[in-house]
């Protein structure tokens, strides 16, 4: 994880030289996003059930997510944010067992402009899946174990811009992103706001 916030500082600290020095005028923009994700899970990981035979591992989770990025001009841009998906809590006998899901990224993005509004968007970048497992015991987490690894990211979609001069948008994504040891891989819908700086 610190090498990847070790890159994004990187990124923008140099990118606005960058950016002036290719002639280019950058525009900078925040915002979040729901998003709705289909686990695939590693086979050890699916065998891993409670005493109810049901799966500690999830196959399906919500997240919300931040991101930040800048656009160099109408067809290029970088981006970084992360995600925190909803917690599972499952009980082992008079055990409870929780599952959490983080992820943090680091994307280079293809614009397509359709017209004023309207823009189609490709992306391409790694990100670092971690699935943390926490085993709690007479009301004392007794053990903790996460798994994370860095895995490349590709996404599609589509955003619209609106506002006094453009200045607010949303966009919807489909996005694809190798895992760890636990989850194969990830697999994503999202619809977000973002504000233009």
């Amino acid at each position: 994880m610190n090498k990847l916030v070790a890159l994004a500082v990187t990124t923008a600290t140099f990118l606005p030289s960058v950016a002036m020095a290719a002639d280019m005028e950058p525009k900078f923009y925040a915002g979040a996003e729901a998003l709705y994700s289909h686990f695939k899970l590693d086979d050890e990981a699916k065998d891993v059930t409670d005493s109810n035979g049901k799966s500690v591992y999830a196959k399906k989770a919500a997240a919300l997510g931040l991101f930040a990025g800048s656009r160099l001009n109408q067809n290029f841009g970088v981006e970084f944010g992360g995600q925190i998906y909803n917690r599972r809590h499952v009980m082992y006998g008079s055990d409870k067992v929780t599952v959490r899901n983080t992820n943090v990224f680091l994307d280079a993005l293809g614009l397509m402009p359709v017209n004023e509004t309207i823009n189609f968007i490709g992306s391409v970048g790694i990100g670092r899946l971690s699935t943390t497992l926490k085993h709690r015991t007479d009301n004392s987490w007794s053990e903790s174990s996460t798994n994370a690894k860095f895995g490349y990211r590709l996404g599609l979609g589509a955003e619209y811009l609106f506002g006094d001069n453009f200045n607010m948008g949303t966009r919807a994504m489909l996005r694809f992103q190798k895992g760890n040891h636990v989850i194969k891989n990830v697999k994503s819908a999202s619809l977000g706001l973002f504000y233009n700086f």
